[in-house]
Parts: C-alpha cells; sequence; structure tokens
C-alpha cells in the first residue's frame, strides 16, 4: 500500500490511523504544494483527491479518506472499522461526513491561524516545497 498525502492533512491523519490500527504496512508519498500545482496528483488518479491510497497488489487508486476507510474494511475484515449493521454504518457515515465538512476548519484554523501554533503549522506545510513557493 502507499499513500499519498499532504502530511498535514487530518484526514491523511485518519488513514494513517486506520492502517496502523489495521496493521497494514504502508508507505508514504508526500505531496507538496508544487506537485499538486503540476498535477502531479490528477496524473495518479481523475478525482485529484487527497489522501490517495494505491492498493499496489490490486492495481488500484481510492482518493478520499471516508472511501479510503471502507474499502480498507472491504480489503481486510479483519479488525472492521465500521459497524456491518446498515443502520449503524449508516450513522457512523453520517457522523464521518460531519466530521471531515465541519470540524476540519476547526482544524485548520488552530493549526494555521492560532497564534500558538501557526509558526510550527506553516513550517511544515511548506518543508517540502521548493522556492519561491516555500513560505
Amino acid at each position: 500500500m502507499k499513500l499519498y498525502q499532504y502530511e498535514i492533512s487530518p484526514f491523511a491523519h485518519k488513514v494513517r490511523s486506520a492502517l496502523q490500527y489495521k496493521n497494514i504496512p504502508f508507505d508514504v508519498v508526500n505531496i507538496n504544494l508544487l506537485d499538486s500545482l503540476l498535477g502531479r496528483v490528477k496524473r495518479l488518479s481523475s478525482r485529484a483527491k487527497l489522501p490517495l491510497l494505491e492498493d499496489e497488489e490490486k492495481k488500484v487508486f481510492v482518493p478520499d479518506s471516508s472511501d479510503i476507510i471502507a474499502y480498507l474494511d472491504e480489503r481486510f475484515p479483519d479488525k472492521p472499522l465500521l459497524p456491518q449493521d446498515p443502520f449503524l454504518r449508516a450513522q457512523v457515515m453520517m457522523m464521518d461526513d460531519w466530521a471531515d465538512e465541519v470540524l476540519y476548519f476547526y482544524e485548520l484554523y488552530f493549526r494555521l491561524v492560532a497564534k500558538e501554533y501557526r509558526a510550527h503549522w506553516i513550517k511544515e506545510v511548506s518543508k517540502n516545497d521548493i522556492w519561491p513557493l516555500r513560505l
């Protein structure tokens, strides 16, 4: 497995945590701003969305953290991440979507705007970029 990600992304963190929980070995490929602007992600997946999981054995790419979680449960059913019961699964997926769409902005605020964390995270976001894009 290979995980293409923005290192700072909470969505990538969710996928890394799921892979670790399921004891699935994986490599990480950090994508920087320049790679994104040059279309590297779009060449890997038409949805051009990160995180992106490459299952090298099955020769498939799965974009989007929620879709990756569902894929991992289907491909590796041991230690499930999602409930099997359809009603409970739907509830979990609704909470997951809510967290992705709402809590994401709070996390970005604390990482990039809050004075206590700003310098650290701006440095992290730009560490793999090349000049003049480096912040």
